[in-house]
Formats: C-alpha cells, structure tokens, sequence
C-alpha cells in the first residue's frame, strides 16, 4: 500500500470517530431533553389537581375496558375538548369551538384568545394508539393553513396539541423537541381511574 491511501484511510476513521461522537453526542442530549420533558410534566400539581375536579361524566366512559363503539368515542373525545376548554378557560382564555360538526374543524379543535393571544389547540384522548411524527406534521399543517385562512400573527399565535397521556413515539419527541418553536405539546390527563 501506499502512503497516501494509508493516510487517507487513517483520515477517513478519524472522520468516522468524529461523525460517531458528534451523534452519539446529539442523541444524549436529545435524551436527557426528553427526560427532562417528562419529569417536568410529572411536576404539574396544579394541572393534575385542576382536572380532578372537572367533568365528573369523563369517567363513567373510560370505567369500562371495553371497546368502545363510534357513539362513545365521539362522547369521550368531545368530553375531552370540554375539560380542555375549561382549563384554559381557568387561564383566562375566552374559547370558541371550532367547527359544527365532526372533521369539519379544519383540524384545529379549540380556538382560544386572550388580549391579542391567540391559541390553536388540537386535542387528542388516545388510550391505545401512540402519537408519532405524523400526526404532529398533520396538525402543524392544519395551523399553518388556518392562519392563512384568518389572516392570524404568527407572532401572536400558539400552537398547542393537547393529550391526555404520555404516549409519543420516540420519533414524535425527537420531532417535538426539534419543532418546539414551532407547537407546544401539553398534558392534560384524563379522569381515568385506575
């Protein structure tokens, strides 16, 4: 072999060991965020003390294991807006539902204002199914073409997907924690009893 290959050989591992670092690097960084994450969601009393007291009716849906039919989703999923609503409500917000009827929100759930802020909720009561990549791109979408449509600031506008547990997939946390300038992801737990 000649010098020059060897070299080059020698310079490409070197390259590779960096490239290995710089991830391996990124990935723990990522980690330790998405710890944090939910460590700090742990840490909401407020927000855990709030939904006790709301909504008694949420439980009697979630009470039964059984699957649930299409009527009883619908229930539960516009059970889950309200308790929503009624927290940002407590926040101050005035809310407005968005859309009369079912899929004709525009994918935006909740609208809610306060003085010149204006909030664009989606909210979502998954028991089973994880949030991925692909339903925040979705809802991002839908924010972006509802504040075309209104004519909204986007400095003054907030885009925040509300669920009611824990259950992203790694790939939606890496893409919340890489798109948090973007949308907020928000826990709000449900009445679910254990």
């Amino acid at each position: 072999m000649s010098l020059s290959i060897l070299i080059f050989i020698s310079v490409s591992f070197i390259i590779m060991a960096i490239i290995v670092k710089l991830v391996t690097d990124k990935a723990l960084e990522y980690k330790k965020e998405i710890k944090e994450i939910k460590k700090q969601e742990e840490n909401k009393p407020e927000e855990k003390k709030y939904t006790k007291t709301i909504n008694t009716g949420y439980n009697s849906l979630q009470k039964n294991k059984q699957k649930l039919t299409y009527k009883q989703k619908i229930e539960k999923g516009d059970l889950f807006e309200k308790l929503v609503s009624e927290y940002y409500i407590n926040k101050g917000y005035t809310i407005k539902k968005n859309g009369t009827k079912r899929f004709k929100d525009e994918g935006i759930d909740i609208i809610a204002k306060k003085e010149n802020k204006t909030l664009l909720i989606q909210c979502k009561d998954w028991a089973t199914w994880k949030y991925s990549e692909k339903q925040f791109k979705q809802f991002l979408g839908s924010c972006q073409a509802y504040s075309k449509k209104y004519n909204l600031i986007e400095k003054e506008t907030k885009n925040i997907f509300v669920i009611s547990k824990n259950n992203i997939t790694k790939q939606g946390m890496v893409f919340t924690i890489e798109n948090k300038e973007l949308f907020e992801v928000k826990i709000i737990p449900n009445l679910k009893t254990s």
